[in-house]
């Protein structure tokens, strides 16, 4: 007995069972219109990837792109998640030197996460996360020379000496490295000192 073969009404090819023919159209006659969508569909993913990842590169390098002087970055906005402020008084041969206002800001661009806002001698630390900064950071954003042997233009001798004091003690080591804490009053005496080394600052309410 010689059995019909089956052929596809698809292509004509010719099978000896329904199971043949069935496995052939599953494999050679997939329906174009489920792979042109399983491929739109695949499309669309990949172009949101690469979305998602331009964007995060975009705004990683915006970041690293802002100035950035001694650890201490100049951002677009002012920060609140660590918002503390310290006040620094300078003594030159007795006499204060007035702390200049606009310290560590760029207007119309950006402000370092230390600055000041007048001549009050009030720090102003505003940093998008809570940690150290330190005396010499400071002196750094504001573009002045400090450290134990130095202040501006001023070096220590024999005669003329640097002390810093913190809340009325004075400190040791190396000065620049001095942890800026809140409303700590911070006293730099170059030469001879006033009359009063100032302990205590109202800040008030800051």
């Amino acid at each position: 007995m010689v059995y019909e073969k089956i052929k596809c009404d698809i292509c004509g090819k010719s099978f000896e069972t329904k199971e043949q023919i069935a496995q052939h159209k599953q494999n050679t006659h997939v329906d174009k219109k489920n792979i042109k969508s399983s491929k739109s569909v695949k499309a669309l993913i990949v172009i949101g990837m690469v979305a998602v990842i331009a964007g995060g590169v975009y705004w990683s390098q915006t970041s690293n792109n802002q100035p950035m002087v001694d650890d201490v970055r100049c951002d677009p906005t002012e920060f609140v998640d660590y918002h503390i402020h310290a006040h620094l008084d300078i003594f030159i041969d007795g006499l204060p030197y007035a702390i200049p206002a606009g310290v560590g800001i760029k207007p119309n661009e950006c402000l370092f996460w230390l600055h000041t806002h007048n001549t009050s001698g009030v720090i102003h630390i505003e940093a998008p996360a809570n940690k150290d900064f330190t005396l010499g950071q400071f002196f750094s954003v504001w573009g002045q020379t400090f450290s134990n042997t130095q202040i501006f233009d001023k070096m220590t001798t024999d005669k003329e000496t640097l002390h810093v004091y913190v809340n009325g003690k004075e400190v040791n080591g190396d000065l620049r490295n001095i942890k800026i804490n809140a409303h700590d009053e911070i006293a730099i005496v170059y030469g001879t000192s006033p009359i009063i080394i100032p302990s205590i600052y109202d800040f008030g309410g800051l």
